[in-house]
């Protein structure tokens, strides 16, 4: 909400920006507050100052950013700014994603050091449309690597990725998930969350083969 607010100035987006941002304060400080009693306060995985201390050494940072924001969007509020009705109902909405139910056979092993290929087979049915392009995301299974990512080749019914030899020739266990597009702007992820945001998003392969 803050960036249409930057991009717009309008009084209206500021204002919803700084509401939103003094919820997520407030519900920074009760998880930190519970948190006190469970961790150390030195909850350190780096040199990194940010990945240093605790959730409660956070907060003086969040309300310095919260006036600076409240000061921005007073002073936007005296001029005229641009309509961003449409924008902000935009950010606040729930968008409608495609989906398409898929195909796919995770493999039960890998061997390190040879591509592994991968497939995907879009289950298209009435009311739903075909995905115009598939890309393959895949990454070691550590947190300190980014995902990297591929095009696969193929059509409506069938695409192939492939993670190269080169990647798999790694002391990590591999996981990936894919990125579905549908030509028209959007996109969704398989095998992503469920409604209920209690399943795993993405595929790992964790046993290597001889």
């Amino acid at each position: 909400m803050y960036a249409v607010f930057e991009q717009s100035e309008d009084a209206e987006a500021g204002r919803q920006a700084v509401d939103r941002y003094r919820m997520a304060r407030e519900a920074w400080a009760d998880m930190a507050s519970k948190a006190a009693t469970v961790y150390q306060a030195d909850v350190s995985y780096g040199s990194t100052p940010m990945r240093r201390g605790h959730w409660s050494d956070r907060l003086p940072g969040i309300d310095t950013d919260l006036a600076a924001m409240q000061v921005k969007v007073q002073v936007a509020s005296a001029g005229s700014g641009r309509n961003a009705t449409e924008a902000i109902r935009a950010a606040t909405g729930r968008p409608s994603r495609p989906h398409v139910a898929c195909l796919h056979t995770p493999p039960a092993s890998f061997q390190p050091g040879q591509p592994l290929a991968l497939s995907l087979m879009p289950s298209v049915t009435a009311g739903s449309s075909a995905p115009t392009a598939v890309r393959l995301y895949y990454r070691h299974v550590n947190q300190a690597e980014r995902w990297t990512s591929v095009e696969t080749s193929g059509q409506s019914s069938g695409y192939a990725g492939t993670i190269p030899a080169e990647y798999t020739d790694s002391i990590y266990p591999l996981q990936y998930y894919f990125q579905l597009e549908d030509g028209k702007g959007l996109a969704w992820l398989y095998p992503g969350f469920n409604k209920t945001l209690s399943n795993q998003p993405y595929f790992a392969v964790y046993k290597r083969s001889a």
